[in-house]
């Protein structure tokens, strides 16, 4: 039974209607990027620098989503995603970096839509944040480690001592 409890807390704090209606908002705006880059080649939406680590803009997607409580993960990610499209659209790059990092972006921002929207309602008394926080955290390791598989694999020499 207690077992069960677990479950149930694990996927309530994974499903929230406003939290998926806003990671849902994220998404098409992650895909507005990528095409407009992608498919426009409009290379004035870029505003990370060619050869940023994944880790870095893992670490800045969920930085910049949480501080606004999941608000601005929109924004953010669509200039991920203009990022994302001109790696795909880049001569010279590998596909796994964009891919990789198109799946940690996405998984860090749900993460820090989720904690932020629990933030949100705990500050009002509605919700526990710590009940979200172990599962956000788990998904924001697994962006992490995500980016840094996709460094090692597309730019090994940064990890060189």
């Amino acid at each position: 039974m207690k077992n069960m409890n677990l479950n149930l807390e694990v996927v309530s704090a994974l499903l929230d209607k406003r939290s998926l209606v806003l990671f849902i908002v994220t998404i098409i705006a992650f895909l507005l990027g990528l095409l407009s880059t992608y498919l426009l080649g409009e290379s004035s939406l870029i505003v990370f620098p060619k050869g940023t680590s994944l880790v870095v803009l893992t670490l800045i997607i969920f930085i910049t989503s949480f501080l606004f409580f999941g608000y601005l993960s929109p924004m953010i990610m669509f200039l991920t995603g203009s990022y994302a499209g001109y790696l795909y659209s880049s001569i010279g790059v590998p596909l796994t970096e964009p891919i990789l990092l198109s799946l940690a972006a996405l998984i860090t921002s749900y993460s820090a839509i989720r904690l932020g929207d629990s933030l949100l309602k705990d500050m009002v008394g509605r919700s526990n944040f710590l009940t979200v926080l172990k599962v956000s955290l788990a998904l924001l390791v697994t962006g992490i480690a995500l980016s840094l598989v996709g460094d090692l694999l597309v730019r090994p020499e940064i990890f060189a001592f």
